[in-house]
């Protein structure tokens, strides 16, 4: 079949349109009830909705496409400027990349397509290597001691902030606060989703006497609790 029949097809299907994004009635796809995919680590009515399927599948986070089943995909790209008996050059990739499973074929081809930008950014150079795309996500939460301790807010020990180091192996609705030793809140400094991975915060509150602080990361249903020393 054709490219141009699989296309009418698509969009007498009601899969796609003329508008980019968007439905052949020209409504837009709405991540929270399509039926073939799941958004994952943030709302579903968060999601931009011109790109369908946007989310990272290595990752698990954001609007991901689950159906199980063989999925072809038709788009473009443009407008050219066209000029009557006039050549130009229209360059196309094509990358295909095949893993042990669903999952690692993804990373692959997302290495791949790597590669080929950075070729085409390198004007073809051939010397252009496949370099790996390196996808790390912790295994475990985890919550690191602050470093460094003891930090000054105010500068004087040379240590004018103290940077919070934590680890998600999933999306989380993550909650980062700091108290003192009476366990009253001192600041706030993370409040919202974050992906998988290594993340970290610097804590730079100014005003707050010397002392033992405590802060505390809730990640969902897990918390972690550490001590830090601020000095004057």
């Amino acid at each position: 079949m054709s490219l141009m029949n699989s296309i009418r097809r698509l969009t007498k299907a009601g899969r796609i349109g003329p508008r980019l994004g968007r439905l052949r009635e020209g409504l837009a796809l709405d991540p929270c009830s399509d039926p073939f995919s799941a958004v994952i680590g943030l709302p579903c009515n968060l999601v931009p909705t011109r790109f369908w399927y946007s989310g990272d599948v290595i990752s698990g986070f954001g609007w991901i496409h689950t159906r199980p089943a063989d999925v072809r995909q038709a788009q473009s790209v443009g407008p050219f400027q066209l000029v009557k008996d006039q050549p130009v050059d229209i360059i196309v990739a094509y990358t295909v990349g095949q893993g042990t499973d669903a999952r690692t074929s993804v990373g692959e081809a997302q290495r791949l397509a790597d590669f080929a930008q950075r070729f085409f950014d390198s004007n073809f150079d051939p010397t252009v290597n496949v370099a790996e795309r390196p996808i790390i996500i912790p295994r475990e939460f985890a919550l690191q001691q602050n470093y460094p301790n003891p930090f000054s807010v105010n500068g004087a020990s040379g240590n004018p902030a103290t940077k919070i180091s934590f680890s998600l192996p999933t999306a989380a609705q993550v909650k980062l606060q700091v108290f003192d030793v009476l366990g009253r809140e001192v600041a706030t400094l993370i409040h919202g989703w974050f992906a998988p991975g290594s993340h970290y915060v610097e804590f730079t509150r100014r005003g707050l006497p010397s002392g033992i602080y405590f802060y505390k990361l809730q990640a969902g249903k897990q918390v972690a609790i550490k001590k830090m020393i601020l000095l004057q």
